[in-house]
């Protein structure tokens, strides 16, 4: 949970620093310095709290990891809509924003119920 409201606070706070300026070098370091910190966080949590055998470690992890870049996928397709709006802010045009929109339409009928995660 606490996982969740870090990334919901991360993107509320990241959303209006990007639609002031254009994806920077040391914005998208925070990002991934932000992502690296939940999947160290999450994949703690999970040893932890999961009593694996050394048997199911081998067969957990390597699934997880995949799960996890696939997921890391999905955020990326969903930052990009963000990013692409944020660099057109200050001279969106009609064009634009319907490009905007419909990528952004499109993410949510791919991933119905990730809206707010």
């Amino acid at each position: 949970m606490k996982t969740l409201i870090s990334l919901l606070v991360f993107f509320i706070v990241a959303a209006p620093l990007m639609a002031q300026q254009s994806m920077t070098t040391q914005t998208q370091r925070q990002i991934n310095i932000s992502r690296k910190l939940i999947n160290d966080k999450r994949n703690t949590a999970l040893a932890y709290n999961m009593k694996f055998t050394q048997e199911e470690k081998e067969k957990f992890w390597p699934l997880y990891r995949e799960y996890r870049e696939a997921m890391g996928n999905v955020g990326d397709k969903r930052l990009g809509v963000i990013v692409d709006y944020a660099d057109h802010i200050n001279r969106m045009t009609e064009t634009k924003a319907k490009q905007v929109l419909d990528r952004s339409s499109q993410w949510r009928r791919n991933h119905p119920g990730q809206e707010d995660t």
